[in-house]
């Protein structure tokens, strides 16, 4: 009885014209063992190389209020003066108005350099489920379509209209080598 579906090498190893069989050019230790070498030292190579860094950051937290009582659920956004003044950081606030400012990761902090502020809380929009979007056919989609409909409002910013705008809030913030805080008191006057 014949074994070669279970060893099925074994029927390629006939042989060839030259008199070399498929095992002997194939199947050497040597053939096998320097690609599967060099599989593993590339392996380790590409696990040893670091990925780039972040530039360096400073903790800033602060503290945000509208006529001295904390907001909640509010946008802080510190905007770079200048090209060269490190990249754009922000945070939101808790129900204490305090919050914390991110670059890259979660409460990470701000690169040094000089910025403007602005402050920004928008109106929470309840979408009625009925209107919610779920996946339709084209054709669902086309009796759907209505030309005539109004676009959704969009979100109401619920702070005075100054502080949307880093160029119009009055703030500015300095990040130097260290850690910082940040007062913000915003009035609807």
């Amino acid at each position: 009885m014949s074994t070669d579906f279970l060893f099925p090498m074994r029927s390629y190893s006939s042989i060839s014209k030259n008199g070399v069989g498929f095992n002997q050019m194939f199947c050497s230790k040597t053939t096998v063992l320097v690609p599967a070498l060099l599989l593993g030292v590339l392996g380790l190579f590409a696990g040893c190389t670091k990925a780039p860094s972040n530039p360096k950051t400073f903790a800033v937290d602060g503290v945000l209020s509208l006529d001295d009582k904390p907001i909640e659920g509010a946008t802080i956004v510190l905007v770079p003066i200048s090209k060269d003044d490190g990249e754009a950081a922000s945070g939101v606030s808790d129900a204490t108005g305090k919050f914390s400012l991110t670059t890259y990761t979660s409460g990470d902090g701000v690169r040094p350099g000089s910025y403007r502020i602005r402050v920004t809380k928008f109106d929470k929009v309840l979408v009625d489920d009925s209107k919610r979007v779920r996946n339709m056919t084209p054709e669902e989609e086309m009796k759907a379509y209505d030309p005539d409909a109004k676009p959704p409002t969009p979100p109401k910013n619920l702070l005075p209209k100054k502080y949307e705008t880093e160029m119009t809030s009055g703030f500015s913030h300095q990040v130097k080598d260290s850690p910082s805080k940040l007062e913000l008191k915003l009035s609807s006057k």
